[in-house]
């Protein structure tokens, strides 16, 4: 199994449902099928407008097709597995160099 970082945003353009789905483009399809049944990390980005940085996980259930959006699917995610992280992972060190 491989492992993955999903980006998270409330101001998105993809249809994602924290918690629930992932809205995933099918260029990225081959290396998100290579996580099923693992942990991914979600990380907030920068677009989010608050703070930075990997703030949870969740696994990978299954993939499905967007009904509405052939060239993208839908990563389901197990709600049950959702874990909070009690603060916020920074990306960055204290330094501010990657």
């Amino acid at each position: 199994m491989s492992k993955a970082v999903f980006t998270a945003s409330p101001l998105s353009g993809y249809a994602d449902r924290p918690g629930d789905v992932y809205h995933v483009p099918n260029r990225y399809l081959k290396r998100v099928i290579q996580t099923l049944g693992d942990w991914v990390i979600f990380y907030r980005s920068r677009r989010s407008r608050s703070a930075m940085g990997y703030h949870s996980v969740q696994r990978l259930e299954r993939i499905v097709a967007d009904p509405a959006v052939a060239t993208h699917s839908f990563a389901v995610l197990d709600r049950a597995s959702e874990l909070s992280f009690e603060r916020l992972v920074p990306r960055l060190k204290t330094t501010g160099a990657p």
